[in-house]
């Protein structure tokens, strides 16, 4: 259906204002449309990626993948994370995931050795939604949004130094 539209339109279009014109809109909106690649998080390199099974200590994983993203230091482990990952998009169209990396170092409380290594990647990854609840503020003041835009019309005068 849109397709059809389209046509409608690149035909009126060259009756109005010619073909170079519609050339040149269509070459400026099509080049919005290229791929875009998001990375985030910790980018560990391929070559620190395969010495991750070879480190054994805390001081060995700083050296050769940075901090951690995150440390868990709750309970009976410590546990350190390191996350990346990479998402494409393409125009308008939400993004896709392309890769996911993410390596969990575990230590015992207290310990500098590594007590396990736990590596996930996009194939295991979790999606959590956002839940839609809200949590009540006991005597908060609920207002619509005309309220919100007119609430303070009035309020200040120019004796008072407002306006």
């Amino acid at each position: 259906m849109i397709h059809f539209f389209l046509l409608i339109f690149v035909f009126l279009a060259t009756k109005l204002i010619g073909m170079k014109c519609i050339f040149l809109i269509f070459v400026l909106l099509i080049s919005g449309c290229g791929l875009k690649e998001h990375k985030r998080g910790h980018l560990i390199s391929p070559e620190a990626s395969a010495k991750v099974a070879s480190l054994r200590t805390k001081s060995a994983i700083v050296k050769e993948l940075g901090t951690p993203d995150a440390r868990n230091m709750y309970g009976d482990e410590d546990i350190w994370m390191y996350l990346s990952y990479e998402k494409e998009q393409t125009a308008f169209f939400s993004p896709t995931d392309k890769k996911y990396d993410l390596i969990l170092f575990h230590f015992q409380k207290g310990q500098q050795k590594i007590s396990a290594i736990n590596r996930y990647d996009l194939s295991q990854k979790i999606t959590l939604k956002m839940d839609k609840n809200k949590t009540k503020v006991p005597g908060a003041i609920e207002l619509s949004p005309l309220e919100e835009l007119f609430k303070n019309i009035g309020k200040f005068t120019p004796e008072m130094g407002g306006g």
